[in-house]
């Protein structure tokens, strides 16, 4: 009951919470569909296809790493966070103008910069939430954010598979079905950068000065890289 009462009164970490859960589900839709994609609208091999994956994991690694430089380079996690959303916002779009065989670079362009953006935001996201709270209360606070994380996660994969289903028997066009999803995802992390922009953004960069690196001592590895 003490901590329903302590996370209720941080009325911050409740709209972070918030803008964590609308990207996060945005990054997850594309996770099931990125494989189906490429063989269905562009044409691509099996084995070609599979590279993709990699790509993605490749490109998620090095936006941790890139994530982490900045830090040291003492930039605030709620810039991370927005330049996250910002560059998997670009990618999304990139990815639903790559609609033919002949667009396939473009579409792993499109991949990259997702991914990127995703290892941004989910380091910028898990330092802030536990920058806003004491080692007495960090594991409350890391535990919020994996819950508010996995159920995200969760949603974004089962309804970017669903609406791309849906899209496709409604209209009868497998590229429609991609777009739509694809678009709803860019339309989601722009809202999440519009809130940072117009709600969020001052009072999350005043909280960062209390101690950005408090607590990131008790994150658990397995954690940080789901």
């Amino acid at each position: 009951w003490e901590s329903i009462q302590l996370v209720s009164k941080e009325r911050v970490l409740q709209g972070l919470l918030v803008v964590i859960f609308i990207a996060t589900m945005a990054f997850a839709t594309h996770d099931v569909l990125l494989e189906p994609y490429g063989g269905q609208v562009l044409n691509m091999s099996v084995s070609a296809t599979m590279q993709l994956t990699a790509l993605w994991g490749l490109a998620t690694v090095v936006g941790v790493l890139l994530a982490a430089y900045l830090l040291w380079r003492r930039k605030a996690p709620v810039m991370l966070i927005a330049a996250g959303c910002a560059v998997g916002l670009v990618g999304f779009a990139i990815i639903s103008i790559a609609s033919d065989a002949t667009l396939v670079e473009p579409f792993r362009i499109g991949i990259v910069l997702i991914s990127l953006g995703r290892g941004l935001f989910l380091v910028g996201s898990i330092i802030l939430v536990m920058s806003l709270t004491d080692v007495s209360h960090a594991g409350l606070f890391l535990g919020i954010w994996g819950i508010v994380q996995a159920m995200a996660q969760g949603i974004g994969t089962i309804g970017g598979g669903v609406v791309r289903d849906l899209a496709q028997y409604l209209t009868g066009s497998v590229k429609l079905g991609y777009t739509i999803v694809y678009g709803g995802s860019l339309v989601l992390l722009l809202i999440v950068i519009t809130i940072l922009a117009l709600r969020l953004g001052k009072r999350l960069h005043v909280s960062e000065i209390k101690m950005p690196w408090s607590g990131v001592e008790e994150i658990p590895a397995d954690q940080l890289a789901f």
